[in-house]
């Protein structure tokens, strides 16, 4: 499904990178935590693509999404930062095989891996888990997020973060490079039960290989990783 989109709000959450809010027209489309949006912008041939940072359940509820892009020379996202303003009109199409969308009732633990704007389908996740939470359709479960990033106020979303984190009594660390000791001692500390988990990792490609190794290394299945690049 295309739809139209329109521009409700836009705003800076890091010196890189916008915050976008857009409302959907087709009623008809939804989304499942961790995808993402081909983002059409008229008279650009290039067609951007950017993950949900947003819960599902807001789309249910009213219509909208968000999304969080960080600036380049890539035509959309130079769009985005430069020329995208409150009422500017797009189209919109969901896509991705990259998700979290539990059956009622299982309760996988999650190791959440995200580098920069990698954070942006992480969001999505743990706001999704925590809406199942709270209408008692997923078992207790272990959520951890290690979130990397070249600075610290390139850490975006932080605050939405540690609330969602503090509902879920999930667990958030923030780093500059995550390495193998990290991935090793957090699958020690937190994941006793290694058969239960589900590992999402969404960052710039190199990083995606090295987690990829380093959890394979930890003797978790490749069938427990689950990854889409980028960039």
């Amino acid at each position: 499904i295309i739809s139209s989109a329109r521009v409700t709000q836009i705003n800076d959450v890091s010196p890189t990178v916008k915050k976008v809010c857009l409302k959907i027209e087709e009623e008809q489309m939804t989304f499942k935590a961790g995808q993402w949006l081909d983002f059409f912008i008229p008279a650009l041939s290039t067609v951007g693509g950017y993950s949900m940072c947003s819960a599902p359940s807001q789309m249910l509820q009213n219509q909208s999404l968000s999304l969080a892009i960080k600036f380049s020379q890539h035509p959309p996202a130079h769009w985005i930062h430069n020329q995208c303003q409150v009422g500017s009109e797009v189209k919109v199409r969901v896509g991705g095989d990259f998700f979290y969308d539990p059956k009622p009732g299982q309760g996988d633990d999650l190791l959440l891996v995200a580098g920069g704007v990698g954070i942006n389908p992480m969001l999505s996740i743990i706001q999704h888990v925590a809406d199942l939470k709270s209408q008692g359709e997923m078992h207790e479960n272990s959520v951890i997020l290690l979130y990397s990033a070249k600075s610290l106020e390139e850490l975006i979303f932080k605050v939405d973060l540690k609330q969602f984190c503090s509902m879920l009594l999930c667990s958030m660390f923030l780093y500059g490079r995550i390495t193998q000791e990290v991935i090793s001692s957090t699958l020690k500390e937190h994941f006793a039960d290694s058969g239960r988990l589900q590992s999402y990792i969404c960052g710039p490609s190199p990083m995606i290989d090295a987690m990829e190794q380093y959890l394979m290394s930890n003797g978790i299945s490749n069938q427990q990783i689950h990854y889409e690049k980028w960039w």
